[in-house]
């Protein structure tokens, strides 16, 4: 099977690693009134108010997030001049360890769900898997994505 990806516009997989804090950025605002997301970032402690729910921090969690994905060979895409991102994992390619600094509770009871689910439903069979998908909510030039 081959890994082999051929990228097109609008399509760009990022490259560098300086780009991961823009990335991070639309996951953060285009989950940033999701009420599961918040339990996943907050744990317990999750509340519509919260004040690490400012738009920096919530960006800084996901940059912790995505980089170690990144650094382990996921494929990192944006779409339209960052209308959209996504992050893929290559067959053969884990997400990894949760860290426990920065993952809550809900964080690892979610995880370890849909691990159980996919290793059920997957087994041991190479898939791609489709980890991160987000639309930057202050884009209004629908379909770009």
């Amino acid at each position: 099977m081959s890994l082999a990806l051929e990228i097109k516009k609008p399509l760009e997989a990022i490259t560098n690693p300086e780009d991961i804090p823009h990335f991070a950025s639309v996951v953060a605002s285009a989950f940033s009134n999701d009420v599961v997301n918040r339990y996943l970032y907050l744990g317990r402690d999750s509340r519509p108010d919260h004040p690490k729910l400012q738009p920096d921090l919530r960006a800084k969690y996901w940059e912790r997030v995505i980089t170690p994905r990144f650094q382990d060979r996921a494929l990192l895409i944006q779409s339209h001049d960052w209308a959209a991102v996504a992050l893929w994992l290559p067959p053969g390619v884990e997400k990894p360890p949760p860290n426990p600094a920065i993952v809550s509770e809900g964080g690892l009871e979610y995880r370890d769900f849909f691990d159980a689910l996919r290793k059920e439903k997957l087994g041991s069979r190479l898939h791609w898997h489709l980890n991160l998908i987000a639309r930057n909510p202050v884009r209004d030039d629908g379909g770009k994505i």
